[in-house]
């Protein structure tokens, strides 16, 4: 969906299907952010819907993957 391999570095990119799955999540339980990531981390089943990742973003990085999507219109190609 994007690169961030630029000269500035950065972290590495999650996983575009984890993030979207995350998006999925959210809106199928209607949680805020915040919420999101709380009960990812406390939920088994949604540890087992994202397929167990080592590693969970926190709420401001879902924050802005879903920010970047709507500026690059991908959300309309995801859920559109």
């Amino acid at each position: 969906m994007y690169d961030n391999h630029t000269e500035k570095g950065g972290r590495p990119n999650y996983d575009e299907i984890l993030m979207v799955k995350l998006l999925v999540l959210q809106a199928w339980h209607g949680l805020s952010d915040p919420e999101l990531e709380r009960q990812v981390t406390d939920r088994i089943s949604f540890m087992k819907f994202l397929g167990f990742p080592e590693t969970i973003p926190d709420y401001s990085t879902v924050w802005y993957f879903r920010e970047r999507l709507a500026k690059t219109g991908k959300d309309e190609e995801i859920w559109g």
